[in-house]
């Protein structure tokens, strides 16, 4: 133990020294290759940090820990593969630092990263081995495993941290391999924060969505964080503060993009007492981007609640909301003309239109999935779900095989007030009906409130879907 402790001690002493310039005019050298004809850009110079909240600044939360600047630094970029370390604060993670590398050929490679050191001093054991498919496109991460990294770090402090540097090993094939030293200058030392970067071409970062006698709603940053589990995905933290002498219901119910709404997941709702403050996390997952056909987000709305007369949910559950829209710091293209599809019904309040019909193996011998997409929109003031009632398949009743009874499973049936959203209809079917085509479905639309509290009405005709 005692044999430990004089080691650490000498690591802080080495990491310290290797802190401290000799010379005032002493400057950390960018990072470089040892092949010839490839260079390792060195960081760009850090851009001001934004201030932290000022007494007129209505949230408490230091400006600069979510913030889209200074938390991806480059070890290497070649020609065909690009290492890149991201520093960050984390929620889910076990580490504040992650390794990025890009495979920019078209044949298989592999990545070393050993002999990680900083400052010149001390060496960390261990290394880090990326299998990379030919031409990925996307990131292959390993996070979570600098724990002692962290553990150094945290011991002289973050910002006294002035250079990284490993060396890099691409494989290609047994008889193919090139070694790289590579280094980063931290020129004002590391500062981690909950970092994040656009996703589908958006970025929206710090900006107050409502702030009045009542409540201070604001958005604390969206887009791809990098301590997220899930690389794929929007992410978005909110703050809210009840500044009222009452509790009140808290809940963020909606996500709509590009004028669409999107399936999203958020933290519980809550009552929140007089004047305390409450953090939401948020995400939507890619595949609720591509079922409903975005590919670049060019606008946002958040749909919060935030008092009893908003809620539509009822008195068990905490539904709707106002909508918010949300300033964007950076945005994508305006989608392309959405696919409109056959119109199937339309009351005034409700417009149920088809975009298409796929056919999927069903974990139930004998049967497929039979996913059909329709556009729902929603022109009521408020919220709503829709659920499928008294279907029928061809002449006959439908059955699940399953459950043998009528229950069909849907994706995306819940559509926030004034808006449209694309809901998956998913029967069971059995193969052999199938051979020929898609045979008739049929079926009632009941629509009720978005927390299902109360049936507005079902529909007196049957919407009919058929392959012509």
């Amino acid at each position: 133990m005692k044999r430990r402790m004089i080691l650490l001690m000498l690591a802080v002493f080495l990491l310290t020294a290797g802190c401290t310039a000799d010379s005032p005019n002493e400057t950390n050298t960018p990072g470089t290759t040892a092949e010839a004809g490839f260079e390792t850009p060195g960081p760009q110079e850090r851009e001001k940090r934004e201030a932290e909240a000022n007494p007129e600044d209505r949230i408490p939360i230091d400006a600069s820990l979510y913030s889209p600047h200074d938390c991806r630094f480059t070890l290497l970029e070649r020609e065909d593969c690009l290492v890149e370390l991201v520093v960050m604060q984390s929620l889910d993670l076990e580490s504040s630092f992650s390794l990025y590398v890009h495979n920019r050929t078209d044949e298989q490679i592999w990545i070393t990263v050993s002999d990680i050191t900083l400052n010149e001093t001390v060496q960390l054991g261990g290394f880090f081995y990326f299998p990379l498919e030919a031409g990925e496109s996307g990131d292959a991460c390993v996070s979570g495993t600098f724990p002692q990294l962290d553990e150094i770090c945290a011991m002289i402090g973050y910002e006294n941290v002035t250079e990284l540097s490993a060396n890099v090993q691409i494989r290609k094939d047994p008889a193919y391999v090139k070694m790289s030293e590579c280094s980063i200058a931290f020129p004002e030392g590391l500062h981690p924060h909950f970092a994040y970067e656009a996703y589908l071409d958006m970025r929206a970062d710090r900006q107050v969505l409502r702030a009045d006698d009542r409540v201070t709603i604001a958005l604390l940053g969206c887009g791809h964080f990098f301590d997220t589990p899930a690389n794929n995905r929007l992410t978005g933290f909110l703050w809210v503060e009840n500044r009222t002498d009452e509790t009140i219901p808290v809940n963020l119910s909606g996500l709509s993009v590009n004028g669409t709404v999107v399936p999203m997941l958020a933290g519980d709702s809550l009552r929140l007492r007089p004047g305390t403050s409450c953090l939401i996390e948020f995400y939507a997952e890619k595949k609720a981007f591509d079922t409903a056909g975005i590919s670049s987000i060019a606008s946002m709305r958040l749909q919060i609640l935030t008092s009893e007369e908003e809620n539509s949910g009822g008195a068990r559950q905490t539904e709707g909301g106002t909508w918010y829209p949300v300033a964007l710091a950076e945005s994508g293209r305006t989608e392309d003309a959405a696919e409109e599809g056959t119109l199937l019904y339309d009351d005034g309040l409700l417009e149920v239109r088809f975009l298409r019909a796929e056919l999927n193996d069903s974990w139930i011998e004998g049967y497929v999935n039979a996913d059909y997409y329709l556009l729902i929109n929603n022109r009521r003031a408020e919220g709503v779900r829709i659920r499928i009632k008294d279907a029928m398949l061809g002449d006959a009743p439908y059955v699940d095989p399953a459950w043998n009874d009528d229950y069909i499973f849907t994706e995306n049936d819940r559509i926030g007030a004034q808006s449209k959203g694309v809901m998956i209809v998913s029967p069971q079917i059995p193969k052999e009906e199938t051979e020929n085509g898609l045979p008739e479905f049929s079926f009632l639309l009941q629509v009720r409130s978005q927390g299902e509290d109360t049936i507005f009405y079902t529909t007196a005709e049957r919407i009919r879907l058929a392959e012509e």
